[in-house]
């Protein structure tokens, strides 16, 4: 197995929330300890059971792996980094692993987006439903008053042509004179 091989093991294997942790562990504090002082022993030696570790990086599919193909060695419940390692392979480590962080960022920021294009075209939707419904109860109004008039034309007429009044003769007061 290479590198790379666990790198995607690492990647497939874990959710964005366990990964990213695990990841920006391995990458800041292993391999960036490591970096930047390679010949400090303390930072050479893990103790797998150590709470930090354990609750962090043990957790993760494919984690330890990535270490062992990064040149660590496990034995006896401790990962140690030999003298001998090529440091280059903690630095490609590094890189992966920042990558891998980056593209979580680049993931998460995709699916926010996404989520405030959703929201903002369902309140398009729904000032349109709303603009919608005010333009149908303005016609309903507009309607309703026509009906209105209408009907007082209506019922004018139904009394014309019933002919309330039409035998009544109209008064005129007689002239003297």
């Amino acid at each position: 197995m290479t590198l790379e091989d666990a790198v995607e093991e690492f990647r497939v294997g874990n959710n964005a929330a366990t990964g990213s942790k695990a990841a920006e562990f391995l990458s800041r504090v292993v391999c960036g300890n490591i970096i930047k002082s390679p010949q400090e022993p303390k930072y050479r030696k893990i103790k797998t059971s150590s709470a930090k570790f354990s609750d962090v990086v043990m957790v993760c599919r494919g984690a330890v792996r990535l270490l062992t193909e990064a040149g660590f060695v496990l034995d006896h419940g401790e990962l140690s980094l030999p003298e001998s390692a090529d440091v280059e392979m903690l630095k490609s480590l590094q890189g992966y692993l920042v990558g891998y962080l980056e593209g979580l960022k680049r993931e998460e920021e995709d699916k926010r987006r996404a989520a405030v294009a959703e929201r903002q075209e369902a309140m398009k939707q729904k000032r349109q439903a709303e603009k919608e419904r005010a333009e149908l109860v303005k016609k309903q109004m507009a309607q309703d008053q026509k009906d209105l008039l209408s009907n007082r034309v209506v019922k004018a007429s139904h009394a014309t042509e019933l002919h309330f009044g039409s035998n009544m003769q109209v008064f005129q007061p007689k002239r003297s004179g």
